[in-house]
């Protein structure tokens, strides 16, 4: 009965929130998430995000309340959370900080991120971050475990036309588990044709141990080839970007599977009040799935987020 009526007091205060009287925007933000070993993940999330006139840093803060739920067939887990967020413009800097508290059926998880980025030059730009966020699977939110993420990005701007962007990064799980990774990525956007680019994209990952009820081999490697078209319509109040590619996993050093993804970026305006961002998204990894019985893994997703504004 307590958690009902804590979530019904702060439903309240993010609708009085998200009016026209406090907020620039009220934004609803919806996920979902369905892969070959049915598990479906869930994420719906309202609130408001608003601009401080008289702030020196451009900021904007932003609150939305909504849940978290992961199930399969015969089995459900989820939390309620608090999703708080702020945006800071710093000389050349820019700061975002973020802070979810989440409450469970028997546990209250705090997750929490930052992100600094700076652009010394037009030729580079640097963030680096940290984040704790949940292990997304039944056993993960059961077992309680949060993941850990720290790391930095670099991005260089080698000519007009290639780009080289890296990240290292190192994460920390609850259940003792640490790993390393990096990603490297060569972009080419011919000069001819902005709305085109092509690139290569590498990540190794290593584990301390195998994940227990979440994917986590103690190598993985992924090597892509991938392509992006962008586009824009209605006098550029509508932009679609899609990208699709192929590529080779490797887990533990085993026989590569062939591993394709292709995803569709939808964002615009309806109206001068109302619009919409979409992502739909499908891959299929081989033989990668926490299902032993299962040959084939294949994921499909979609982000739904509809803004109001004034």
């Amino acid at each position: 009965m307590g958690n009902k009526i804590t979530t019904a007091i702060l439903t309240a205060l993010a609708i009085f929130l998200a009016s026209p009287a406090f907020a620039d925007r009220i934004i609803n933000d919806n996920y979902l998430s369905h892969d070959s070993d049915n598990t479906n993940t869930k994420q719906h999330f309202i609130g408001f995000q608003k601009k401080l006139e008289h702030s020196p840093h451009n900021s904007i803060i932003s609150a939305r309340l909504g849940s978290i739920s992961v199930s399969t067939n015969n089995d459900h887990e989820s939390l309620s959370a608090l999703k708080l967020s702020s945006e800071h413009d710093i000389i050349n800097s820019h700061l975002s900080l973020r802070l979810t508290p989440a409450r469970g059926s028997d546990w209250q998880p705090i997750l929490a991120g930052a992100t600094i980025s700076h652009k010394p030059s037009n030729a580079w730009y640097g963030e680096l971050f940290m984040d704790r966020e949940l292990i997304d699977s039944i056993s993960g939110i059961r077992n309680k475990l949060l993941l850990d993420t720290t790391g930095i990005s670099l991005d260089y701007q080698i000519n007009s036309e290639f780009m080289a962007v890296g990240a290292l990064y190192k994460q920390s799980i609850t259940d003792n588990n640490r790993r390393t990774g990096h990603v490297f990525r060569i972009i080419y956007t011919p000069k001819k044709y902005e709305w085109f680019n092509i690139q290569t994209r590498s990540k190794l990952l290593n584990g301390k141990i195998n994940g227990n009820g979440y994917f986590s081999p103690l190598r993985l490697e992924e090597h892509w080839l991938l392509t992006t078209f962008s586009t824009t319509t209605a006098n550029d109040k509508w932009s679609l970007k899609l990208q699709t590619g192929l590529g080779q996993q490797t887990v533990d050093q085993q026989s590569p599977n062939n591993t394709m993804l292709a995803e569709l970026k939808i964002r615009g305006w309806q109206t001068d009040h109302f619009g919409i961002q979409a992502r739909l998204g499908y891959t299929n990894n081989g033989s990668f799935s926490t299902s032993t019985s299962a040959s084939n893994y294949n994921y499909r997703y979609m982000n739904l987020s509809l803004i109001g504004s004034w």
